[in-house]
């Protein structure tokens, strides 16, 4: 894990579509530090989008915790 404060987390996130069939994000933790540049890098189908889409409120995880700022974007 990244030491310092973390503007985004991500902790244990699980994401599926389809019923279920379609696991996109298995457990992903990820911290993304403030003031840092990060890339979100891979090939296609492996959940970049829907990783963004969680840290803008668009999609919310199936289980885990994604924040942003301090604020649950399950909420």
């Amino acid at each position: 894990m990244v030491e310092g404060p973390a503007s985004i987390q991500f902790e244990k996130v699980y994401k599926s579509f389809r019923g279920g069939r379609d696991k996109i994000l298995r457990g992903v933790d990820i911290e993304f530090p403030a003031g840092k540049l990060t890339y979100i890098l891979g090939p296609s189908g492996v959940g970049k989008s829907t990783i963004i889409k969680h840290i803008l409120g668009l999609l919310k995880p199936d289980s885990g915790h994604v924040g942003v700022a301090g604020k649950d974007m399950a909420e």
